[in-house]
This record gives structure tokens, sequence and C-alpha cells, in this order.
């Protein structure tokens, strides 16, 4: 079934023809993550706007809620059904442990993967379109696979801040390696909370606590489920030329709101891809949005991925009811299924439940006041760009950090999830402050100015590195050559390690020389061990001293 929807596909791709300078882009998408999917559609249709042709490749089951221009075409494929909940769905629960979300990423990924890889009609037909370069996800170990399969060169598409271990693993087979200076002593790593880059020592410790705890949970978690993907296809990522395919990567990031770090020349913030000017809301949400008056609107809106347990979607309910703004909440299909389960929240009369909602119109809206969000970094830029204060909820990854990072800048304050739950009230009181405090929606304005003061737009950069990247063939030479050295060489530690034992060999000749100058002068033989004194010579007669 696959295999024949791929033929016709191809066949279809033949009829394809763009102007004489247009190039053939290859998007090789990652399976259920759309906060992801959405920001590389965003640069697939800046690319299609431009003239170039683009073919998507996508498990067969994201096609429904996957949405593109006729210019653009979709080639799917399937692959198997999990052995335990979910199939090819990927939903986390607030119950999941970070290692289960982990786990839970990682074999979908693997699945899809091979299911990918083992479609030959599909891998014949896209040797034969010929792509000029791939975008794909640096995290999905997939990418690096396909493109050597097709011996392509591939920009890489990382949908968060530069985190560790996430940008350069200490497993030498991860196919994420970029190499960027990882300074412990003032960079924050993943699940320290500070709000400064200036940090104590003990909070320093700490970093290096954690950096070590993440470094060690990625190797033992995601490199099983990778190697044993590339075994499956005599795949080594570590082969001749095989990492110089990897000529950059875009990253959806503005270090107005970022934690400062030096970054590779290969490693380009363009800016967040998917914020953007505010267009109309639907006449129905409009007049829910105009009826709040000045107490304005809390919008309510925790990612794509993640699922709230029943007990706290009603303790939330119960909370926002006491707040004086409305509340526009979106929950997804699974958490209302129907009119019944929306009853049994007992919302209050200020708190309207919706499945979906234009997000980023909705923070542009002038009565929208504050953003209770999980913190993803598409929603985090949105609300950034539109001025809007966070009050943070986040539930896995990078959430956290990229809460404390604009506790940093003062637009946001953060909740645990842990707290969410009966005689706690610190969601309400975190909620409370943005909306009473004008000093956050200052701190969001400010930043929202840094962000929107660039010439070109973040989708315009990344649609010019692309280009760039076409037009000199691949060529990575923005590449520092950390992926051609050994550890051992990358570090310098064979340099160091001679300079050592060469100064050790002179400290040692140097204090052999000092003994023999020290007992030619002064004429000691065994003194300290046999107990005998030197001879005194006067007037030529020896005189026992």
């Amino acid at each position: 079934m696959a295999e024949s929807r791929a033929f016709l596909f191809f066949t279809i791709l033949t009829f394809f023809h763009g102007s004489c300078h247009s190039a053939k882009i290859l998007i090789n998408l990652t399976p259920q993550t759309q906060s992801h999917t959405m920001g590389m559609k965003r640069i697939a249709q800046e690319m299609s706007e431009r003239g170039h042709e683009i073919l998507f490749v996508m498990p067969d089951a994201d096609i429904p809620t996957f949405r593109m221009p006729a210019t653009t075409a979709i080639l799917p494929y399937e692959f198997a059904q999990s052995r335990g909940p979910g199939s090819k769905e990927l939903r986390l629960s607030s119950k999941h442990t970070q290692s289960d979300m982990l786990k839970m990423v990682n074999d979908m990924m693997s699945r899809a993967c091979t299911g990918l890889m083992t479609n030959a009609t599909l891998l014949s037909g896209l040797k034969e379109y010929r792509a000029d370069v791939m975008l794909g996800e640096s995290f999905y170990p997939c990418t690096p696979l396909l493109a050597s399969r097709l011996d392509l060169s591939w920009v890489g598409y990382f949908a968060a801040a530069p985190i560790e271990p996430y940008m350069t693993a200490i497993w030498p087979e991860c196919p994420r390696r970029h190499f960027v200076p990882n300074p412990l002593s003032y960079f924050p790593q993943m699940g320290q909370s500070t709000t400064s880059q200036f940090m104590t020592f003990t909070q320093r410790l700490e970093n290096l606590w954690h950096y070590l705890h993440d470094a060690i949970q990625d190797a033992m978690i995601h490199r099983p489920f990778v190697l044993a993907t590339y075994k499956q296809f005599g795949f080594d990522i570590n082969g001749p030329g095989e990492r110089q395919r990897h000529v950059l990567t875009l990253v959806p990031v503005d270090w107005a709101a970022e934690s400062v770090r030096p970054t590779p020349p290969a490693l380009k913030f363009v800016g967040p891809i998917l914020s953007a000017p505010g267009k109309p809301l639907p006449a129905e949400l409009e007049d829910y949005m105009q009826g709040a008056g000045e107490e304005g609107v809390l919008l309510v809106a925790l990612g794509t991925v993640t699922e709230l347990g029943k007990e706290q979607r009603m303790l939330m309910a119960a909370e926002f009811g006491k707040l004086p703004c409305k509340v526009l909440w979106r929950l997804s299909n699974k958490e209302i299924p129907d009119e019944d389960s929306i009853a049994e929240l007992g919302l209050a009369d200020n708190t309207k439940v919706v499945r979906w909602l234009p997000q980023n119109d909705i923070l542009a809206h002038p009565r929208t006041r504050a953003f209770l969000s999980h913190c993803g970094v598409n929603s985090m830029y949105e609300a950034i760009y539109h001025g809007k204060p966070i009050v943070a909820l986040p539930f896995f990854g990078d959430q956290s950090n990229n809460a404390d990072k604009l506790i940093n800048k003062g637009m946001a304050v953060k909740v645990r999830l842990s707290n969410v739950k009966a005689g706690n009230h610190e969601m309400l009181d975190g909620i409370t402050r943005v909306l009473t405090d004008g000093n956050y929606t200052l701190a969001a304005r400010a930043l929202s100015t840094k962000i929107k003061s660039h010439r070109r737009t973040p989708v315009q950069q990344a649609g010019d590195w692309i280009e760039h990247v076409v037009e000199t063939k691949g060529d990575p030479y923005l590449k520092t050559p950390d992926d051609e050295l050994s550890y051992i060489v990358r570090h310098n530690l064979d340099v160091y390690f001679a300079v050592a034992a060469f100064v050790g060999l002179l400290s040692f000749l140097a204090l052999r020389l000092l003994r023999s100058v020290w007992r030619s002068v002064f004429g000691y033989q065994n003194i300290g061990s046999s107990g005998v004194k030197p001879a005194m010579h006067l007037n030529g007669k020896t005189k026992s001293t």
C-alpha cells in the first residue's frame, strides 16, 4: 500500500517544473512533533514562495493534521505500531517522568526511521528525485542516515535553544554533535534553576552536577536507540565524510532571550520562525475577546504533546474561576473528547474551553493580558514577540530552563506542576502577580522590541542560509574541525601531556644538577643517611668536626 502510494507521488513529481534557478529541497519531518514540524513548514512556505520545489517525507499518521499549499508535495510512509499504548500517536502525560518521556520519544523515532529506511520504493524514488539539499531535525537520528543513503548535504533544524547535552553529547556516535562551547562557570545546564548567569560557588557546583547527570542520562537513554537503528542499516555516522554532510544548523531563537554563550559559525540563530504580526480572529473568538473589557483575557495553552490529568484540569478550572479576567483555555481532543467531559470541569462563567485556537493571533490581540504556558520554545517566543508576560507551567525537557530565562528577563513567573493540587494556590498567586504588576508587561515589551529590530525576518534568514548551502554546493566551510579530530586531539590532551612531561623532565634534571652542585661545593656525601659529617680542611690538615 505504502509503496504504491510512493510510486504515485513520484509520478506526480515528474510534472513539477521550477525555474532554471530553483532548487529541489527535501524535508524529512520528525514523527509526532507538531510544534517542531510547524517551524519547518513555515520555512518550506518561504522557500516555495521563492520558487523552489519542496518535497516532504513524513509518516502517514501525521498527514491528517498537516496542511500545506498545493505547490508542495508530500510523500508518506508507514511505520510499525508501538508494543505499548499509544500506537503511532505520541501523547505524553503530566504523570510521566523525564526518563519515561525520553524513552517514548526515542521509541517513536526509532520505529519511524525503520519504516522509512525499509521502504525500498520510496528510497529508490528519492534517489531519482535528486534533491539539492535536505532539511531535517538534527535531533532525529534518521536525518543523517537518510542524507547518507541519498548522498545529500543537509541543513539541521534544532527547535530549541542550545542546551546541553543535546548540542554536544559525550557519546561519539551521537548524530547531533554541534561542538558548542559549554562554559559551566556561567552557562546554566538543563535542570539548573538559576535566573542569572552570575552563579555562586554552590550554583556552579550544582551546574556541574546537572551537566554530568544529563550527559550520562542522554548516553544511557538515547544511545541504545540510535546505535540499534544505525546497526540495522549498517550506517557509521563517523565514517569518511558523513559528518561533513551536515553543513549548518538553523536555531529559531534570539539572543535577546537566551543565556549568552559562544557558538560556532555553523550554528545560526535566525530568530523565532513562527512569531508574526497577528491576523484577524474568527468572529466568535473576536466577540469573546472584546467582551472581556478592560480586565482582559488570560490565554491558557500547554502545548501540542503533553496532556493534563483529569484531577489537574478540574483544579485548574476552579482556580481560573477566581480570576477577575476572562480565561481562554485550549485543551486537546483527548482531554475533552465530548461535551460531557467539558461539563465535568465545572467551568466558571469567565472561562471558555476550545479544542483549537490561533495562538499567535490571540497573543497579538490587545485584550490578551498574560499567557499561561508550558514554555516550549515556540510559545515562549510568540509571547515575547507580542510583548505578553508568561506564567510558566513547564512539563519536561528545556521548558523549565526557558521559564528561568524569562524570569531572569523580568517577564515571567514559574509554577511547579507538582503544586497543581488541592489546597495549593501557587498557580493562582502567580497569575494574579503577573496581572497586577505592570513591570512584567513592561519587561515583555522591552524584549519584544529587541527581537523585532532586525532587517530580515527569521524565516527570511532561514531561507537565505538554505539557498546559501545550495549555491555553495553543500561546502561545510563554516564547520569547525572538531568532527575530524579524535577526543585526544580535539582537547589537546597529547600536547598538554607532552608539555607536562617536558616540564617534569626539566624539573628532574634541574634538581639533579642542583644536587650535584651542592655536593661539589659543600662536600656533602651521605648526610642524613649514615650520620657521617663532612671534614673541614684547614692549612692542609684535616680536622674532624
